[in-house]
């Protein structure tokens, strides 16, 4: 089954917050040529949630419009940002030079604070073409190759939080907290026979990992196979015409079809029966062996594989 742009769930929708979302960053843009200096109050756009201390609004609701924000204004513009967590670090690490890290916040914010509007796909119109200028803007101000000769199929694996996200978040709860795969051993011989000697097999688990190197991983990879969450967020990362196969409970949630769609990844939701529920091996390698192709080069396709 194919899915075109019009037939995505509230497309509607994401245009009309696209205009909001252009209208901050025209606004941003003209209050810092006046003043110079701004402190950028990251927020998810209109409808949306989440917080940037997580990792895929801090992919797609600070670091995407900070990246067209600063590809749009003068180098002498000084922006601030307030610590949010331990993404603060992978900030410092693209944007040190262009953006300023304050202590996180206490009380009232300066009058010289702005919101900057996030730009999640899954509530703001995106375009494929700034999709891949972004990434292409993040690797190349990290040195990373946008093309590796390597042909990598992983398998994410979610870990219990860090600390923070349980002590000190705003919005607690991460990980292998809120889902994860209890036969994921199984998952790994099943994937790993069916590579063989094509592909390099890789299980990973992202929260060990630093930011180039989850760029560098992804950016080599054909096919990932991951549960629902922040860690697919990193399909953004790899080139176009790719494969992703989601393992996923939910019937609403269509961040990474839309990423996918944005891509022209190749797309499988696989229907799980909870959110800690173990993973049909049989079904998922059935859905998977398709991905594996490497003669299939057709571009967005959406499969939906429900357990009967």
């Amino acid at each position: 089954m194919t899915s075109r742009n019009d037939e995505l769930p509230g497309l509607r929708e994401r245009k009309s917050v696209r205009q909001v979302v252009d209208s901050n960053q025209s606004e941003i843009l003209s209050r810092s040529e006046r003043s110079g200096s701004l402190i950028l109050q990251p927020k998810a756009p209109p409808g949306g949630r989440g917080c940037v201390e997580h990792y895929y609004h801090f992919l797609f609701d600070l670091l995407l419009p900070l990246s067209r924000l600063l590809q749009n204004c003068q180098t002498n513009i000084e922006f601030q940002i307030h610590e949010f967590g331990p993404y603060t670090d992978y900030l410092r690490l693209v944007y040190g030079d262009r953006v300023r890290i304050l202590p996180r916040e206490k009380g009232k914010m300066p009058a010289s604070t702005i919101s900057l509007l996030g730009m999640n796909p899954f509530k703001v119109s995106v375009s494929p073409q700034e999709i891949e200028s972004f990434r292409e803007t993040i690797f190349d101000r990290l040195k990373i190759n946008k093309n590796p000769d390597i042909d990598r199929v992983l398998l994410i694996e979610r870990m219990p939080p860090q600390s923070y996200f349980i002590e000190q978040a705003v919005l607690p709860g991460a990980g292998a907290q809120r889902r994860s795969i209890p036969n994921q051993e199984e998952l790994i011989t099943r994937i790993r026979d069916m590579t063989g000697k094509s592909y390099r097999f890789k299980n990973v688990c992202l929260e060990t990992m630093g930011f180039k190197e989850q760029l560098r991983l992804f950016s080599e990879s054909r096919v990932i196979i991951g549960q629902h969450g922040a860690g697919l967020g990193n399909v953004v990362w790899m080139a176009r015409k790719k494969a992703v196969l989601e393992i996923t409970p939910y019937g609403d949630r269509f961040h990474f079809r839309v990423l996918s769609q944005l891509k022209d990844h190749r797309y499988v939701e696989f229907k799980s029966e909870g959110e800690h529920a173990l993973v049909d091996v049989d079904t998922m390698a059935q859905s998977l062996d398709p991905l594996l192709d490497r003669k299939n080069r057709r571009l967005f396709n959406f499969k939906k594989v429900v357990k009967v």
